[in-house]
């Protein structure tokens, strides 16, 4: 855990340490998927969906083709199964926002070593 910031100042009215602004960081990637609750999982449409939505920048840094232009359903689900399986590590059929944020990272690592 590393911590970040400036040290701590007295609170002169109680005369205690007021803690210190910090950052924690992890190893464990997170993501937020908008209009999904915290603990929900994705269909594999609703998967290929959301990368449909993403900026064309974090496509390229993962590897994965655009897909802005791809209006079937039929289609985006074929362009984007090989993900699919890829970030359901599970393989309960639903993808998580933890294994989102998993197989970005992982993605973005493999590329970058390439």
């Amino acid at each position: 855990m590393a911590a970040l910031g400036i040290a701590g100042t007295a609170d002169a009215r109680k005369g205690r340490r007021v803690p210190a602004h910090s950052a924690r960081a992890d190893s464990n990637p997170m993501v937020r998927i908008r209009g999904v609750s915290g603990n929900a999982e994705l269909t594999p449409l609703q998967f290929a969906q959301w990368l449909q939505l993403q900026p064309p920048g974090l496509l390229e840094a993962t590897g994965i083709a655009s897909l802005h232009r791809v209006s079937m359903r039929t289609q985006l689900l074929n362009r984007t199964s090989d993900e699919f399986r890829e970030a359901d590590t599970d393989g309960n059929g639903r993808v998580s926002a933890r294994e989102i944020a998993t197989f970005l990272a992982s993605r973005a690592a493999r590329i970058s070593h390439a």
